[in-house]
């Protein structure tokens, strides 16, 4: 038969190893909370890449011409050199591009500004517009998430104004 090996005791000299080492202990509890949250936060860096990749870059393809007027900047003073020195694209580039490109299935342009919206007596101020070519929804579908898309018979002839 087996001797049962009463419970109390591991765990009596375990607190006593505590106690006795409190420096050690604390040192080995904040190495352990540490190491688990950079995990999360490496998980989550590398998950929210992933998300991008798959909304923004993988529907592209490679038929796709993008143009943008800035690249991906994150210092204000490069934005600063860079909204001095690229002109802005216009409608006639746009045109340009669409008809004397060969390769790209799809050319398309976007405009993104801020203003202020007005419906009836309702205004909204700083709102962000997006005004896109048809064929934008194929290139790089968004779905609207605080706002909405127009039918086409309630849009009015707008003109181009970057």
């Amino acid at each position: 038969m087996r001797r049962r090996v009463p419970l109390r005791e591991p765990i009596n000299v375990a607190l006593e190893t505590l106690r006795a080492h409190k420096m050690r202990s604390f040192l080995m509890l904040l190495g352990i909370i540490l190491s688990v949250s950079t995990l999360i936060v490496v998980i989550a860096l590398i998950s929210g890449v992933n998300r991008y990749i798959a909304d923004r870059v993988a529907n592209l393809g490679s038929n796709v011409f993008l143009l943008t007027r800035f690249p991906i900047i994150t210092d204000v003073d490069e934005y600063v050199k860079a909204n001095r020195r690229n002109k802005k694209v216009t409608w006639d580039d746009f045109e340009s591009l669409r008809d004397h490109l060969k390769l790209p299935l799809r050319v398309g342009v976007e405009l993104r500004v801020d203003g202020k919206v007005r419906a009836g007596s309702r205004s909204l101020n700083d709102t962000n517009i997006r005004g896109v070519t048809a064929n934008m929804a194929d290139i790089d579908p968004v779905v609207p998430r605080d706002g909405a898309t127009f039918p086409r018979a309630t849009i009015r002839a707008a003109r181009w104004s970057p």
